[in-house]
This record gives C-alpha cells, structure tokens and sequence, in this order.
C-alpha cells in the first residue's frame, strides 16, 4: 500500500490568485481561513472553479464535504447550519454565507453571554444553596435568555432560599 504525503504549509505557501486552480490548496486554505471573508474569498474561488456543467460530481463532493466537515468544526448558528444543510449547490451555499456570515458575530457573542451568565449564576447558587440546588435547577438555568439570567441574578441578591430567585416565572 501506498500513501501520498502533502507538506500543508507548502500547498499553503502557494499562490493565492485566481489564476491557481488547485482544489487541494482551496481545502488548506479554509481550513486555515483566520475570518469569515476568507472563507467567502476562498468559496467564490472553487464555485467559479466548478461551475462547468461537467464539474457537477465535484461539486456535489466539495459541498458534501463543507457541510460535513468544515461548518461542523466552526460553530455555525443553527439556523444557518440548517439552511446549509438544505442547498443543492455550492453556489447555493456561497450566496447564503455572504448574506448571513456577518452576523454569526453577534451569535457568538450572544451566546457567550448567556454562556457566563449561566455559569455565574449556577456556582453561586451552588456556594450560597449547595450542589443539590444547582443541579435541580440546571437545566431551566443553561436553557434561560441572556435578560431571563439577568432577572434571576439580581433577584439571587436578595433571596432567601433559591426558589426565591425562580419565583414569579
């Protein structure tokens, strides 16, 4: 059996013009994308690249292989992972990403938020009500919006006992 080596950094190294059809070197180079405007630049490239009517298997291929594994690995908002996951074609999915992939951003951030606001209020619930508390409340906390998590943290300040902090909900 035989294997073929690729040396990444030299592919990466490689020209970046649209002159370079190398699919091998697209793949590196979202890989290694650093912002979302990459991974526009780089997508517009291999769509132009495989837009010949006989290109179609490899266009099916490279798109199976963006939904699978690339947009897996870059915490894409669900919505939009979903929608992906309907498209037909590569281009389909370019044109989707240039109209939404800036506001992945402010998921992200959203997201964080609600994240460390679930986390704050969690341990202290656990240090002020014991583990038993936290982890009864766990799920309601982890699944709450960023306001919701606001609210309960500032009721948590004043509250007697931990349903306190739920009351009124």
């Amino acid at each position: 059996m035989q294997y073929l080596l690729l040396d990444e950094g030299r592919i990466l190294e490689q020209e970046t013009t649209t002159n370079l059809k190398n699919l091998v070197h697209a793949l590196f180079r979202l890989e290694y994308s650093r912002n979302e405007q990459d991974l526009l630049n780089v997508l517009a490239q291999v769509v132009e690249w495989l837009k010949a009517p006989e290109q179609r298997g490899l266009r099916r291929a490279f798109l199976t292989w963006f939904r699978r594994v690339y947009l897996r690995r870059k915490h894409v908002p669900e919505p939009d992972r979903e929608l992906i996951d309907q498209a037909q074609e590569l281009e389909e999915v370019h044109e989707m990403l240039a109209e939404r992939v800036e506001k992945w951003h402010e998921y992200w951030k959203q997201e964080g938020s609600q994240q460390t606001a679930a986390k704050t209020l969690l341990r202290q619930i656990e240090l002020k009500y014991g583990s038993v508390a936290k982890e009864a409340y766990r799920e309601r906390v982890e699944g709450a919006s960023v306001e919701q998590l606001d609210e309960w943290l500032d009721r948590f300040a004043v509250a007697d006992c931990v349903q306190d902090i739920f009351t009124g909900d």
